[in-house]
């Protein structure tokens, strides 16, 4: 009893001199380089303190596992702040982009812990040596304003809605909508948006108000969510609690109206931006932010040809991982939070086979589908015609845009509720679709749901015949 209680002082004393010392030391700056990040707080409410926010900078790997610490500061109301990180010197990148997300909390006078944002980006990285360091080329800005009816977020400029990406629990399934014509109904099941964030509580007077499900996590232990030297303040950390392994994300698709092929090949330096979903006090899961991974294989990867009968989605595999926010005061850990953030770890490739073929990648639900009549295009559709035996290849410039591209829901811990990964693919014109027609119809048309405009507007592509006949 006597040893425990002078650990107790030892510890106490130790909390002391680290709140001795100014919270600028903690926020890793450099005047050589740019800041990672600018984080601005307004409070617009008569409620709320203007002083007591915490404001944290968090790098994650490639590999997966729990994000690292960059780097931390508190703040106040009506201030800017800006956050470097010392320790991407010795961080090793394959990417030319980091993982960062910046997690906000307000800590009220009576310990009560308010979540404000925990928004993730990419940062692109210049000047890397053999795939370590770097700098960021540009400083991500965040805005966060606190309004009587939640908090509003913006990042540099462009507003980040609330958007809850499944509106029914525990669902396994659902629905791909992409395209610039997609389906207003589809869409409209699959998300919901609005402008203004609801305030999370995670944690009143000092309790943790962790979710039920916490009990299946294992807490880290102090040394976890501790490092050496002044980030020892530093008593908030994220704990994987669960990971998915190969799951197929839609990245694209191919047409085949029968008696083609095409050919779908996802092109070296082609990359998919998929959606980061948090959720908190176990409610739905909503976008906050994106990270993209590209193609840093050797060579593209291709699809066996599509022959018939429809659009089909196009679905790689990735890695997802849930992580939850948990609470360490003075070096004693295991109180966790209700905040929870699900987030793609890695891109494991592969070309996920049809349906028909024994796979899981099913059909498109773009619009306006294969199989029009060849009358019913010039006026609607831009659209080209080709004689039997021929055949072309795209170049794809841009790529397509899914508001459901995969769905997780069995293991998760933090909700009821499945959590749905959307994707905006990138291409620049590595990716391709090589077309090829038979002779069994006279022509073959190639349309699409939009005007092409620019590398930023590239439709859905779709195909008939002369026969205006889905089939083989």
């Amino acid at each position: 009893m006597k040893r425990q209680r002078i650990l107790r002082i030892g510890e106490v004393l130790l909390f002391a001199l680290i709140l001795s010392i100014p919270s600028a030391a903690l926020a890793s700056s450099s005047s050589s380089s740019l800041a990672v990040v600018s984080i601005n707080i307004t409070n617009n409410t008569s409620t709320l303190p203007n002083s007591g926010y915490q404001v944290m900078l968090w790098r994650y790997s490639e590999a997966g596992g729990a994000p690292t610490l960059a780097a931390s500061a508190t703040s106040s109301a009506g201030k800017t702040i800006q956050l470097s990180d010392s320790g991407l010197s010795q961080f090793y990148h394959s990417s030319q982009y980091v993982h960062y997300s910046a997690l906000v909390l307000l800590i009220l006078p009576n310990e009560s812990v308010i979540q404000l944002s925990n928004y993730h980006w990419g940062s692109q990285i210049v000047g890397s040596s053999g795939n370590l360091g770097g700098k960021v080329t540009s400083t991500e800005s965040i805005a966060i304003t606190l309004t009587s009816n939640g908090i509003q977020l913006s990042a540099n400029g462009q507003s980040v809605p609330y958007q809850i990406t499944t509106a029914n629990p525990s669902s396994t399934t659902g629905n791909v909508t992409s395209g610039r014509s997609a389906s207003a109904a589809t869409v409209a099941a699959a998300t919901s948006s609005q402008t203004t964030w609801p305030i999370a509580v995670l944690q009143t007077t000092g309790q943790a108000s962790s979710s039920k499900q916490s009990g299946k996590v294992t807490p880290d232990s102090p040394n976890s969510c501790y490092e050496v030297g002044f980030s020892l303040l530093l008593y908030y950390c994220w704990v994987k609690v669960a990971t998915w392994q190969s799951v197929p994300t839609t990245i694209g698709e191919a047409t085949g109206s029968g008696y083609m092929g095409d050919t779908f090949a996802y092109g070296q330096s082609s990359g998919s931006t998929l959606s980061i979903d948090a959720s908190a006090n176990g409610g739905a899961w909503s976008v906050s932010g994106s990270y993209s991974w590209f193609n840093q294989n050797s060579a593209a990867v291709t699809w066996p040809t599509l022959n018939c009968c429809w659009n089909w989605l196009t679905q790689s595999h990735f890695n997802y991982e849930e992580d939850q926010l948990e609470w360490c005061p003075i070096l004693i850990c295991g109180q966790m939070q209700s905040s929870y953030q699900i987030w793609a770890s890695g891109w494991n490739g592969g070309a996920e086979p049809w349906t028909p073929e024994g796979g899981k990648a099913g059909p498109s639900s773009s619009q306006p589908g294969d199989c029009l009549a060849a009358s019913s295009l010039p006026n609607h559709y831009s659209y080209a015609p080709y004689a039997a035996n021929s055949g072309f290849t795209f170049d794809a410039a841009n790529g397509y845009k899914y508001s459901l591209s995969a769905s997780l829901s069995a293991g998760i811990v933090g909700t009821t509720f499945s959590a749905g990964i959307t994707d905006t693919t990138d291409y620049s014109q590595h990716t391709t679709q090589t077309i090829t027609f038979g002779n069994h119809y006279t022509y073959y048309y190639l349309y699409t749901n939009g005007l092409y405009s620019s590398v930023l507007n590239w439709p859905v592509i779709f195909s008939t015949n002369s026969a205006a006949h889905c089939g083989p």
